[in-house]
């Protein structure tokens, strides 16, 4: 099981496979993939933000057809708890992201550098 970090998913929908490395389109590829409810609403604030030109659920349907992503529907007080322990960062989304994918015994797919130094379940 493969997670994926909101900017991975941006990327996808615009097709941008350069900036991904060999490794992550391999793992795009060969793994069923999810998305916390998080990149959902980050999508959105950063579509109403005017960061991205695309609203957050006309991206996450195209992706669904495309590749079959599909949200993880772990329970949100489960996450949140898990997401506590997470003192590295005071990031909300962050937190729920990286935790959301720790309960659901996956790796997250991010370049974030902050993430990669601290969760130990991502990579690039």
């Amino acid at each position: 099981m493969i997670y994926l970090d909101t900017h991975v998913l941006i990327w996808l929908f615009d097709n941008d496979l350069n900036l991904f490395t060999p490794r992550g389109i391999q793992h795009i590829e060969d793994h069923t993939l999810r998305v916390s409810p998080m990149v959902r609403l980050e999508l959105q604030y950063l579509y109403k933000l005017g960061k991205i030109s695309t609203p957050a659920s006309e991206i996450l349907f195209s992706l669904m057809r495309k590749i079959g992503i599909r949200e993880c529907e772990l329970p949100f007080g489960d996450v949140v708890t898990e997401a506590m322990n997470l003192n590295w960062t005071r990031d909300p989304f962050d937190r729920l992201i990286v935790a959301q994918s720790i309960l659901g015994s996956g790796q997250l797919l991010t370049k974030d550098r902050h993430l990669l130094q601290n969760a130990p379940n991502t990579f690039w």
